[in-house]
């Protein structure tokens, strides 16, 4: 098979699509945080503010909504990243539920949790899945939690501290073509990457608001050529690296209008490489 042309994302910075808004209906968001595309092509939103799944098409139809298992309507820090595995169930984690829910694609249904046995000592995130196991972010614990297929937990990367291969608030979590992880860092502001074992490779960006710098970057994703999409929380826009970590360009800045962000969140990269952005504060999805 022919290697993919390299993308061309510097053309970034219009949206094509922009949905949502916020409220309580089907179709409406309240603080989407991670999202995902799905197997069938879908765009699933991690909609926080009322922990469930929103699911809707390409076109930004909506199509579905799941309720993940919990005791409050109203929550702090609900469902706040989705993800697939491999054979395509939805994977969530669910912060103040200190576990991850796994449940079907095409109808919600809970398939099981996943948690630690101090479960009130794991505040999930960033969620990742490879074909042997799941990476989940642990902000409370400031490392990567390593669970198999079945659910159980098998080792942890990293551990509280700035120097490489540390974290200080892991947010974001992303498997790249080669099968190493890159996770960001809200507080270290920075990506770091480790090889499928869990050893440190290398670091990209510093703290700032230049090209290459980062300030509270949240979700991460990577297309399949190994380019990164990066939204930078209080920078208020998304930035492209390559493969080795260097700046390819930046758009976006805060505000309310087309291509501009009050607090951008998760992100996914779609196969034709549309780059699709939470706006959290906006409460919309954005398309590029």
């Amino acid at each position: 098979m022919a290697d993919s042309p390299l993308p061309d994302y510097s053309k970034k910075g219009k949206p094509t699509l922009v949905f949502g808004r916020r409220g309580f209906t089907q179709e409406s968001l309240h603080h989407p945080l991670g999202l995902c595309i799905t197997k069938e092509d879908k765009i699933a939103i991690a909609n926080s503010k009322t922990n469930e799944i929103k699911i809707f098409s390409p076109d930004g139809e909506f199509s579905a909504s799941y309720k993940l298992n919990s005791v409050n309507l109203m929550v702090d820090d609900g469902v706040t990243a989705v993800t697939t595995d491999p054979i395509g169930n939805l994977v969530c984690s669910y912060t103040d539920g200190h576990q991850v829910q796994v449940m079907t694609a095409n109808d919600g249904k809970h398939k099981r949790d996943v948690m630690l046995d101090t479960k009130c000592n794991f505040k999930p995130w960033g969620v990742a899945c490879s074909s042997t196991c799941f990476y989940v972010c642990d902000r409370q614990n400031a490392c990567i939690r390593v669970f198999a297929a079945d659910g159980k937990h098998m080792k942890d990367i990293g551990k509280r501290g700035t120097d490489p291969g540390e974290f200080t608030d892991p947010v974001g979590i992303a498997i790249m073509p080669n099968g190493k992880l890159a996770v960001t860092d809200f507080q270290n502001n920075n990506v770091q990457i480790f090889n499928e074992q869990g050893t440190y490779c290398c670091t990209y960006g510093t703290e700032g608001s230049g090209p290459g710098e980062f300030n509270q970057p949240m979700g991460i994703a990577v297309d399949r050529t190994g380019f990164i999409a990066v939204t930078e929380w209080k920078n208020n826009r998304v930035q492209i690296l390559d493969a080795m970590g260097n700046s390819v360009t930046c758009f976006g800045e805060q505000g309310a209008g087309d291509g501009e962000f009050f607090s951008p969140s998760g992100v996914a990269i779609t196969k034709d490489r549309q780059i699709v952005v939470g706006d959290f504060n906006n409460n919309r999805i954005q398309v590029f």
